[in-house]
């Protein structure tokens, strides 16, 4: 169930981590006293590390990816 008022689960909901995954990570990182977690595919782990240490290069991707979503956008319309 997404929220207490729709019955049906979200597509994104349904395809994340399970909860006790989650806090096995985040206890593992508490008792390792690890004072960052990066929890999440492999694909946003990257894109936290490409913005950190090669910043024009997430930068220049994600300004692609805009302009091909405009590009889509305007054709359905």
């Amino acid at each position: 169930m997404c929220c207490v008022s729709c019955p049906e689960t979200d597509k994104a909901i349904a395809a994340g981590m399970s909860p006790d995954y989650v806090a096995d990570c985040i206890l593992h990182a508490v008792c390792a006293q690890d004072s960052e977690v990066l929890i999440g595919p492999l694909l946003y782990r990257v894109a936290v590390y490409l913005r950190n240490f090669l910043p024009n290069v997430f930068f220049s991707v994600m300004a692609r990816r805009a302009w091909q979503e405009s590009v889509l956008y305007s054709k359905e319309s």
